[in-house]
């Protein structure tokens, strides 16, 4: 008998860490869903990348009250291999960024 009650809290355990899984995958896909709208909505012309032109717009849609400096700056920040543009893994790893 103890060891059928051992059995079903096992079980409950697994079940619980499997649900656990679950909702953070959820949460994942979501936090990807997201960032892939934004990506969409900053890549104006769907090029498949963010230009500095578009991400400065974005920025000011946001906050019109950047300063030029502020622009470049997170231009850079954002633009992590130098080309002029940002790519989704590079807008993926600013917001990773952000968060912590």
């Amino acid at each position: 008998l103890a060891r059928d009650g051992d059995a079903q809290v096992a079980r409950i355990q697994a079940e619980a860490e499997a649900l656990e899984a679950e909702a953070a995958q959820l949460e994942q896909d979501d936090a990807n869903t997201r960032l892939q709208r934004v990506f969409q909505l900053f890549d104006t012309d769907a090029s498949g990348s963010i230009s500095k032109a578009e991400l400065e717009a974005a920025l000011l849609s946001v906050n019109n009250s950047l300063s030029e400096e502020e622009i470049a700056a997170a231009i850079m920040q954002a633009d992590t291999n130098g080309d002029d543009l940002v790519t989704k893994e590079e807008l993926a790893q600013l917001v990773k960024d952000m968060q912590m």
